[in-house]
């Protein structure tokens, strides 16, 4: 068990699992159990829906005989009689819309620095070949729609908390990994920020060699006069605020060039005279 304050535990990695037995892991709000049997793989997670849980317990020996009664549980069917078993930490497959307790004012030709925290997933694979079996998260966020309208925009994911200014607020929790974020405002007017869109998918998740805490690269937005779309910097080395972190995962997306995301209609709101 793993409690806040302590170094976070290095919950992902391989693992054994003999023929006929079941492990159990417990992520934060996650529980999960993998059970190996002649001809397949059966996957069972549940969560306790307390974002904010951070115990850990790393493959716990377990029966399993009604694993099948859970309400979340997969079989696989694979070939040989290979035991191994991997989970991977990763980033999540869409953009997270993040919102600050209170509306943030950057006032004309100042930057603020923010701090936010973004869900984990897992992806399992097994065997000598790595063959991939799930990619689920660990505490599924939900759905909330980012664009000026009902026509033009996309599905991402929703947070309400874990964006500070101070690191030293931040929630050490082992599902998120947290982010730099500089916002630059480079135009003349104030920039209220409400919501704050993290393309999350274009980043890589790092490591912290002594803490074991995960980041992703920094990222910067830049607010320009007049420009309906917010520039996007992604710092291509490890977290300036973790400098001794190795990478562990490269990003869902690749960029072919510079990213520009529709910014000041939804992740920005501009409000004159604040």
């Amino acid at each position: 068990m793993a409690e806040q304050g302590e170094h976070s535990v290095q919950w992902w990695g391989s693992t054994d699992v003999s023929m006929g037995t079941c492990r159990r892991w417990k992520i934060g709000p996650l529980s999960l159990w993998i059970q190996r049997l002649p001809g397949e793989w059966r996957i069972a997670r549940a969560s306790n829906d307390d974002p904010s849980d951070f115990d850990v317990q790393l493959a716990i020996p377990e029966a399993c005989d009604d694993l099948l009664a859970h309400t979340l549980v997969r079989r696989f069917g694979v070939s040989g009689d290979n035991e191994s078993v991997t989970l991977r930490p990763a980033l999540a497959d869409r953009a997270l819309i993040s919102t600050p307790q209170r509306p943030f004012i950057v006032p004309a030709g100042e930057d603020v620095t923010l701090y936010i925290t973004s869900p984990l997933w897992v992806q399992l694979s097994v065997g000598a070949k790595s063959t991939s079996l799930e990619d689920f998260s660990i505490h599924q966020p939900p759905d909330t729609w980012f664009g000026p309208n009902t026509q033009v925009g996309e599905i991402c994911y929703a947070s309400r908390s874990f964006c500070r200014v101070q690191l030293d607020a931040i929630p050490r929790l082992p599902h998120r990994a947290t982010t730099s974020v500089v916002v630059e405002n480079h135009a003349s007017t104030p920039l209220t920020l409400e919501r704050i869109k993290l393309p999350v998918p274009f980043l890589s998740l790092f490591c912290e060699e002594e803490s074991g805490d995960l980041w992703t690269n920094d990222v910067v937005f830049e607010r320009v006069e007049g420009e309906p779309l917010a520039p996007l910097r992604v710092s291509s080395g490890v977290p300036a605020a973790a400098p001794n972190a190795t990478e562990l995962v490269s990003p869902r997306k690749h960029s072919t060039g510079n990213i520009m995301i529709r910014a000041f209609e939804t992740l920005f709101s501009e409000r004159e005279g604040s």
